[in-house]
């Protein structure tokens, strides 16, 4: 290993090795990159240049080029996760415009439609680039050199991430690039901006020329069920962006119709390579014509923002009914992805027919149909309404007809909670109908199921029971909030699941209110927020959305900055004015970016906000931790003084969740926080017969788990937004998102799991959390009674056995809603996992349950907590969930934690905790990129730490850090640092790391921070290459 000591300071290298670079001085028109054309061959995974990678793609210069000697071929080795990031970066400041273009081809498998894709992704809010002027186009496909380029422009908002978004559907496919283009065109003339575009297009053509030939081997039958519309059921069926199937009169035969506009199909299993036909009867829904597109949308090769499908039709319907078809072949679908039809126009829909092969007269999927409905909007009921269900029965046939089915009710744990058989038919030509009583034990999620005498299941319903809403009205108190659509379907929603709290992006904009100069519109606002009210449903504003007539740059939008102070407390003070008595909380701005522009921002709108209403509240930030370094300028500018509370962005439930709430508030003077922002990943469809069907629910998880550790803050104010009683988009793909909704609008599992946590804890006070390990624990009290929610975040049930004191009683809630009574019982057993349940115990406090509860977990290994190492004066402890350590020295602590931070590996991951003769105390990480080995020895006459992580498979992320947080105050000192503990007593900390067979940094590379009592050590680290190894040494030595 060689060592040598180095002379500048790493700060500097860092700054050398960090791909943004910031090219302010090149002038408009030239090129921006390095080494553009990759005619420099990289050694070693290196991409001069400053180009980097990360996820593991295989880079390699390949002579295949577009243009000189060589080109750069990437080829992704996993299906996402893979990035290729370009050494840009551009300041905040004045618009400015760029030219961004490059040559490109794809490698591509035409036999089985394997590709690798790639799209722009920049991650700034307010660049204007991809899903702008730039499209966010996943280009494939493309199987000759193709010229791709257009304009991209930036605001006040940096740019520090620019880079190319890389998948595959079959690792080793390459991405070839050549001729990179990145220039500044801001004030050129437009000829010398569009020659500079010469030959650029940004919508390529990208077609899979299949190699195979069309294949015709043709299963018969209608791929629709119900596609004549004459169920109650869905059967499938739903609208684009939520909303309830109405058929209407007038169809074929006296029959019923569908109204066409935004009607979709979930979802469809498209053999590729086989002839498939669309038909169907239309008319116009008004007047003498109409135009109807009909589109099949594949999750692959069809995103979100697809606005017209690769398969797809365009009709002109007359006012008359008449069958219109057309055919296709789809290609190869190498993710397997499943089809969705969606259909647009203002035409009716009757006899809708999909199958293989040609045109063939019209047929049911069954001549003998069955549908299942509970006549309910969002097919929700509640634990005290009758709950039944309609069995309906079409018969296409010529003579009556009847069968034997069997109807099951299937909860959210897989379970089955009821059975029927039942003969259903009907005559020739007729629907006949029966109402089902259902028993009132079912609670939470549920699936209904009808299955013929073979078992196969011909319709499911999914429908649900939750607790009535515990408060119906208002409850400013709450801390249970969603995004709410304001319609009175959606606001019904949202009080059934006992939502209290929305935000509202969009109603108070600047420029909705103001459009025009003086011209203030108020009636839309208006109307949104007296519906609200009047369901239950507290809505706060966002103040932002400055209009093109005030802005400084002439935009529009949420980041647009105002030009004229006086203008913009003028909208604050009449906004807040108008809704006085209404809207009492007002929050500034959306995630802003700069600290100096928002503390000002926050002087000028506080005032004004309480000249109109001197009782409301002012939050903002809208941050989270990761922006420490804008939060700091921001109280050092006394931007705290212009907030009554503030406002965080935290997504996704982690362990370490309460403590981040709890840091946040501190570093913000013990402000509370309200979460503005938030959720978590919702799951899949709760439909077991759809293709796209997983069990698995870990947006159910995040639910109970972030609106229970919220509800146990004082801290936190409430939680809102992004777990939502929104409907499904204009996409397939959204109710994978943060939705409660399924594609036809019954209520998921996560709506569930509000609904049932918010009953639970709304209202409850808050006592403590008892346990913070692996074994969560959440104490609170309501009225008489002690309540408890708790979870097992590892694999597994942990059996708990409770011992009361004395004979108690009470209940335990699943997290779907399910009661377990028990009564004078002195002993309770307990099966904890990762769904939260509700324990309460009658008659007893808090006080009285808790030794109960600690009782049960003692003896217990429920994390890594219950190690300790000790040596000479120290003492160190894994934290709890073993993610870090605490080091102690006799009574004081000196280490409180270790952070990481964009190194590609989480200390989630869930260590591995060993210790060790000597002693020492081992923590070890480990996923498919990385390696960390943290290893502790403590002795009499120092605490020795050393770090080894290791680059397995892939580089590293760029601009990462290591960070050592110390209870104390540092000060440098030759060779290293002294830290003066809170009781005065010193230590020497040496601090150095080293790279074998590289070089030896010394300290002085390292970055310290002093915050109130505690320190900061910080060490950056840059992009380090595939097969390399940092280790990291501390060492602390007790002074005299």
């Amino acid at each position: 290993m060689r060592k040598f000591r180095i002379t500048i300071g790493l700060a500097a290298l860092i700054a050398a090795a960090l791909p943004g670079i910031v090219r302010a001085q090149v002038a408009p028109g030239v090129n921006w990159l390095k080494n553009p054309g990759f005619e420099e061959v990289g050694t070693g995974g290196s991409l001069p240049g400053g180009y980097t990678v990360g996820g593991n793609p295989k880079v390699e210069w390949v002579k295949e080029a577009h243009s000189g000697n060589y080109a750069l071929a990437l080829a992704p080795m996993q299906a996402s996760g893979n990035w290729f990031r370009f050494p840009i970066n551009v300041p905040g400041g004045p618009p400015r415009k760029f030219v961004f273009s490059f040559w490109t081809r794809t490698e591509f498998d035409p036999a089985t439609g394997d590709s690798p894709s790639f799209y722009l992704h920049m991650s700034t809010p307010g660049f204007v680039g991809a899903g702008g002027s730039f499209p966010r186009t996943r280009f494939r496909y493309l199987g000759e050199w193709t010229h791709i380029g257009g304009l991209v422009t930036s605001d006040i908002n940096t740019i520090g991430w620019f880079r190319f978004i890389l998948y595959t559907t079959k690792p080793g496919l390459r991405i070839f690039l050549d001729d990179l283009f990145f220039a500044e065109v801001t004030g050129l003339p437009e000829a010398e901006i569009q020659k500079l575009l010469a030959g650029t297009t940004l919508t390529p053509k990208m077609e899979l020329a299949s190699a195979v030939k069309e294949e015709t081997d043709y299963q018969p039958g209608n791929k629709f069920a119900n596609s004549s519309f004459e169920l109650e059921t869905g059967c499938g069926w739903g609208i684009f962006g939520g909303g309830k199937l109405v058929p209407v009169a007038g169809g074929l035969e006296g029959g019923r119709a569908m109204p066409a506009e935004r009607l979709w199909y979930q979802r469809l299993k498209l053999r590729p390579y086989r002839r498939h036909t669309f038909s169907g009867y239309f008319k116009a829904a008004a007047g003498s014509s109409a135009n109807l597109r009909v589109e099949f949308l594949n999750g692959y090769s069809d995103g979100y923002r697809t606005k017209q499908a690769a398969i797809s039709q365009d009709f002109k319907v007359t006012g008359d009914w008449q069958r219109y078809n057309f055919s296709f072949v789809p290609p190869a679908n190498p993710s397997g992805n499943t089809y969705t039809l969606r259909l647009s126009g203002r035409v009716l829909a009757d006899n809708l027919a999909l199958e293989e092969g040609d045109l063939r007269p019209y047929q049911p999927a069954r001549t003998l149909e069955h549908g299942i409905s509970t006549g309910r909007d969002f097919n929700l009921f509640t634990w005290t309404e009758p709950k039944e269900l309609l069995l309906q029965s079409r018969n296409y046939g010529p003579a009556p007809a009847a069968e034997n089915l069997t109807l099951t009710i299937e909860d959210y744990f897989g379970r089955e909670a009821w059975r029927q058989s039942i003969r259903a038919g009907a005559g020739a030509g007729t629907t006949a109908a029966v109402k089902i009583g259902l028993p009132d034990h079912l609670r939470g999620s549920l699936r209904a199921l009808l299955k013929d005498g073979s078992g196969q299941v011909l319709n499911e319903q999914i429908f649900a029971v939750v607790p009535p809403p515990r408060y119906p009205g208002l409850r400013p108190e709450s801390k249970f909030g969603a995004l709410v659509q304001f319609s009175d379907a959606n606001l019904y929603l949202a009080r059934a699941l006992g939502t209290k709290w929305s935000r509202d992006h969009w109603s108070f904009c600047w420029y909705a209110v103001e459009p025009k100069p003086g011209e203030w519109t108020w009636e839309k606002a208006d109307e949104k927020l007296d519906r609200a009210l009047k369901y239950g449903v507290s809505v706060f504003g966002v103040l932002h959305g400055t209009p093109a007539w005030a802005s400084e740059d002439g935009s529009q939008g949420y980041t647009s900055r105002p030009r004229n102070w006086s203008e913009w407390e003028t909208y604050v003070e009449k906004t807040v004015g108008h809704f006085k008595g209404r809207v009492r909380v007002w929050e500034v701005w959306n995630e802003p970016q700069s600290a100096d522009f928002y503390a000002e921002l926050c002087r000028r709108t506080y005032a004004a906000a309480k000249r109109a209403d001197p009782d409301c509240l002012v939050i903002g930030l809208s941050s989270t931790l990761f922006s420490g370094g804008f939060l700091r300028r921001f109280v050092e500018l006394g931007g705290l003084n212009h907030l009554d509370e503030v406002s965080a962005h935290f997504y996704n439930y982690s362990s370490g969740l309460a403590e981040a709430f709890k840091k946040y508030s501190q570093l913000l003077g013990g402000k509370p926080v309200w979460n503005t922002e938030g959720g978590g990943w919702g799951g899949s469809t709760f439909y077991s017969t759809r293709p796209d069907y997983r069990p698995e629910r870990p947006g159910v998880q995040q639910v109970g788990h972030f609106y229970t550790t919220v509800c146990s803050l004082p801290e936190a104010r409430f939680q809102c937004y992004y777990w939502n009683t929104w409907p499904a988009d204009y996409n397939p793909g959204f109710e994978y998102s943060w939705t409660f909704i399924e594609h036809d609008s019954s209520l998921k599992p996560e709506g569930s799991a509000f609904a049932v946590t918010s009953y639970s804890l709304d209202g409850a006070r808050p006592v403590k959390i008892l346990s913070e390990d692996a074994l969560k624990i959440h104490l609170f009290e309501r009225g008489s009674s002690a309540l408890a929610a708790f979870w097992w975040e590892e694999k597994g049930e942990l059996d708990l056995e409770l011992k009361f004191p004395r004979p108690a009683g009470g209940l335990v809630r699943d997290i779907m809603g399910n009661e377990t009574p028990f009564r004078n019982q002195t002993a309770l057993n307990l099966k904890a996992g990762r769904d939260v349940q509700f324990l309460e115990v009658a008659g007893m406090a808090a006080a009285g349950l808790e030794p109960v509860l600690l009782a049960a977990k003692a003896g217990r290994e429920t994390a890594a907590q219950a190690v300790e190492v000790k040596g000479g004066p120290w003492s160190l402890r894994p934290t709890p969930g073993g993610e870090t350590y605490s080091a102690n020295r006799g009574a004081a602590p000196v280490i409180l934690k270790d952070e990481f931070y964009n190194l590609g590996l989480m200390v989630t991951e869930k260590p591995n905790v060993r210790v060790l003769a000597g002693p020492a105390l081992q923590l070890e990480n480990e996923n498919d990129g990385f390696h960390l080995l943290r290893t502790l020895k403590p002795g009499p006459a120092a605490l020795e730490i050393e770090y080894r992580y290791r680059v397995k498979a892939r580089p590293a992320e760029t601009a990462g850090q290591v960070i050592f947080r110390l209870a104390g105050r540092l000060e440098a000192q030759p060779g290293g640092y002294r830290l003066t503990l809170a009781d005065g007593s010193r230590l020497s900390l040496e601090a150095g790391f080293q790279i074998p067979g590289g070089t030896l940094k010394s300290a002085f590379g390292f970055e310290s921070r002093n915050e109130g009592g505690n320190a900061q050590l910080i060490l950056p680290v840059a992009g380090l290459p595939a097969g390399s190894e940092l280790r990291l040494n501390l060492k602390l030595v007790p002074e005299p």
